[in-house]
């Protein structure tokens, strides 16, 4: 009797500090890898030179330095690729340690009265390095134990900073007021 309430205290007592990693669903394609993307459709009122203003203008207001994200501009055709990074890191020992970034390929395509963005290629680079520690897809692929808990952390992360960006893209991207003279 003794040594079952003793095995009963201990198995009460695992449960009780054991914290289950909650899971993480990111965007994937039909092939796995992560990407976020939607295709918007406004009014007619939204032309295709409008909206590239517009994309143009929020990647000025939303980056330090817009000159250095920007890679390819095209308005002809209606597309913008930039390139840029969104920080990430863990909690450990009940701190929060930015250990990186994750480097990122927005595209941005514009028609007119819709417009499309495509986030893709996550690549972590860590604090102090000028090399790639993996990609945002291998992270969130892996499922050995001593790796799952801080990549779902690094890759919550990073999914919050770029569904920021995404909801900023988007009300941007819906200002008329960069329409009118």
């Amino acid at each position: 009797m003794k040594v079952l309430f003793i095995s009963l205290l201990t198995f009460i007592s695992i449960s009780a500090f054991a914290q289950d990693q909650p899971t993480l669903i990111l965007p994937t394609n039909d092939l796995g890898e992560i990407i976020y993307t939607e295709a918007i459709t406004l009014d007619s009122a939204y032309t295709k030179q409008t909206l590239y203003s517009n994309a143009i203008q929020w990647t000025a207001t939303f980056y330090n330095s817009s000159g250095n994200v920007i890679k390819n501009k095209d308005p002809e055709s209606g597309v913008i690729t930039i390139v840029a990074l969104t920080p990430t890191g863990y909690n450990t020992m009940g701190k929060y340690l930015e250990t990186g970034y994750f480097e990122y390929t927005l595209m941005v395509y514009v028609k007119n009265g819709r417009y499309k963005y495509e986030i893709k290629n996550m690549i972590y680079i860590p604090h102090g390095g000028n090399y790639n520690y993996g990609t945002a897809n291998s992270m969130y692929k892996d499922e050995r134990p001593s790796f799952k808990k801080v990549n779902t952390q690094m890759l919550s992360k990073m999914d919050a900073g770029l569904k920021a960006l995404i909801s900023s893209l988007n009300k941007s991207m819906r200002d008329k007021a960069n329409t009118e003279w």
